[in-house]
């Protein structure tokens, strides 16, 4: 995890270096999770870029695999989760998760989707067969399989077509307790004090909370057990500062920050 003290004080004597003033913790906050869901989206599209560079052989070979480093980082972000069967008889609430939903045919079996997840990895059902479920988002390809002699779904080649809020597991006849999924969840934030610290805070972003905040010296008293750590891995610190910088720059139309964001990204 990335401390958000440390994140900051150095976002702050950056905006400060021409004495334009300070960087609030209200706009800094503003800004955090903002920053934190950009690295991580860049977390994705660089495994892509890595993967095609596997291809061509221009990905270099163990430790210093980008494409390792990234599949690493990124399983920082993988959950099983087990979701419990909807039935129609009213409206489903689970802490994280809430959901509505209207009654459901009978053909199919429903399941709050988590709405925490970024992407899906694998379904499968948590009895004793531990049946892989073949994914589905489309539409259109759901219908071809459902109206498909030969791939209509089974008990032993379940489909889940996956919705915004549910997702419909294909038949209904299968002897389901409970469906996991396994997926990339969303970055939230990470405790910076007491017996959780460390541990996760699905419920909150990063934050950089504080007691008292002097608005002509800049100097602020942080509230420690309120504030939120990022929730990205180590090494990203400097890439979340210049993006940070780069958000808040536009913000105060800072040229020293937009300087520093255009230095550290000429570097990447």
């Amino acid at each position: 995890m990335i401390s958000i003290s440390e994140v900051y004080d150095a976002v702050r004597d950056l905006a400060n270096k021409d004495q334009k003033g300070f960087v609030t913790p209200a706009v800094f906050n503003t800004f955090a999770g903002v920053a934190q869901q950009n690295i991580y989206n860049k977390m994705f599209d660089g495994l892509v870029k890595s993967k095609s560079l596997r291809r061509s052989d221009n990905d270099p070979a163990r430790h210093m695999s980008t494409m390792q480093q990234l599949e690493e980082d990124l399983s920082y972000y993988i959950e099983e989760r087990l979701l419990p069967e909807i039935d129609d008889e009213g409206d489903l609430s689970i802490i994280g998760t809430q959901i509505l939903f209207e009654p459901q045919p009978d053909e199919y079996i429903t399941v709050a989707r988590p709405l925490d997840i970024k992407k899906i990895i694998s379904i499968r059902s948590s009895d004793q067969t531990r049946n892989s479920v073949e994914i589905v988002h489309d539409a259109e390809k759901i219908n071809r399989i459902l109206n498909s002699n030969l791939s209509s779904p089974t008990e032993d080649f379940p489909v889940a077509f996956v919705k915004d809020s549910t997702i419909q597991i294909f038949p209904d006849t299968m002897a389901i307790d409970n469906i996991v999924v396994m997926f990339y969840r969303q970055p939230r934030s990470r405790y910076v004090f007491g017996d959780n610290i460390g541990g996760s805070d699905l419920d909150n972003l990063p934050r950089y909370a504080f007691i008292q905040v002097n608005q002509i010296s800049g100097f602020v008293v942080q509230d420690v057990a309120n504030s939120r750590n990022f929730d990205l891995p180590e090494h990203y610190k400097n890439d979340l500062i210049v993006e940070l910088s780069k958000l808040i720059g536009i913000r105060l139309r800072d040229n020293f920050m937009f300087q520093y964001m255009n230095t550290e990204e000429s570097k990447q």
